[in-house]
């Protein structure tokens, strides 16, 4: 989904392309090993996300950020859209810078996964009114459940 900037995919995402094919491989095989999807730029970002439905419902979230020539920012999310209660609860972890290294990227990757994974229902934030509901893109039940099902269910253990 563009974010606005007409040019992104001449000059930035050329650059952004570039930076990854260095990792590509690391997120794909950690994508593949725990079934979870891979959404490159999301809004023109300069991130690949991994994204699951959470065990405990939701959408858990692993994001990628380019940081600089030698580093990303790992972060992890957790949200779950409530259509009774037209409300997005959520939980951020604190961004983790990480080395490009192929075996510290994955050690950080699998240690993001499981602090995903083991937050509980009642640590997330009480959010507002959720701006999609009111965007007709989640007014009914049904596409709440549609938008859930685009993502795979992780593989445990």
């Amino acid at each position: 989904m563009p974010n606005g900037d007409p040019n992104w995919y001449k000059t930035k995402r050329p650059k952004l392309e570039e930076f990854f094919s260095r990792i590509s491989h690391v997120l794909e095989d950690f994508a593949k090993n725990y079934n979870l999807k891979v959404e490159k730029y999301y809004h023109q970002f300069p991130s690949w996300d991994l994204v699951f439905r959470h065990p405990k419902g939701g959408i858990g979230q692993i994001e990628i950020h380019e940081c600089d020539s030698t580093d990303v920012e790992i972060l992890v999310s957790w949200w779950i859209d409530c259509f009774t209660t037209s409300r997005r609860d959520y939980k951020q972890g604190e961004g983790v810078k990480c080395s490009l290294d192929p075996v510290v990227l994955r050690a950080q990757l699998e240690k993001s996964f499981e602090l995903v994974l083991s937050w509980r229902k009642e640590n997330l934030v009480k959010g507002s009114e959720n701006p999609y509901r009111e965007r007709g893109v989640m007014d009914t039940r049904e596409k709440v459940e549609r938008e859930l099902q685009k993502y795979p269910v992780p593989k445990l253990g």
